[in-house]
């Protein structure tokens, strides 16, 4: 909190623009009120694999 202040709704966003090599795919997970639960799975482009 003392460097970033409240993070709640931007925590995935922070963490993806301070990865300095992302991996082929990265899992986000998040936890709502309740039993809300949600998940992606994220490609960076750079790493996609062309066909």
């Amino acid at each position: 909190l003392r460097n970033y202040g409240n993070m709640s709704s931007v925590t995935v966003m922070f963490i993806l623009n301070q990865l300095q090599n992302p991996s082929d795919e990265i899992i986000a997970l998040a936890f709502g009120p309740g039993l809300t639960i949600e998940g992606i799975t994220l490609t960076c482009p750079a790493q996609q694999k062309k066909s």
